[in-house]
């Protein structure tokens, strides 16, 4: 699947809430659809997570879907880190945006 959007290089401190568990992780990358999460063990591709990022205080709460995981022997492989990649489920809203601009 080619990506809609360039991704760009931004480790920040991530909150995802899946099945009412916040699990803490770094960013990856990002782009307006979706990023990748540093994340060990991945969660499984469909789960659906919320992504709370609060670049320069202001936080931002994201609904997403896992669309693909990469686990440790796979990302070794890769020389890349385990983690997964997440879509945005919702148009982001204009300040969050802003933020990615």
């Amino acid at each position: 699947m080619r990506r809609r959007n360039d991704r760009v290089v931004m480790n920040l401190p991530v909150e995802l809430i899946a099945d009412g568990k916040k699990l803490r992780a770094v960013s990856q990358d990002l782009s307006p659809y979706g990023m990748f999460v540093r994340l060990s063990p991945p969660l499984a591709p469909g789960t659906v997570v919320q992504v709370v990022i609060a670049p320069n205080g202001q936080r931002h709460v994201i609904p997403a879907q896992v669309t693909h995981a990469l686990g440790e022997v796979e990302a070794r492989t890769l020389g890349r880190y385990p983690g997964i990649g997440v879509m945005f489920r919702e148009a982001m809203r204009p300040s969050e945006q802003a933020f990615l601009d």
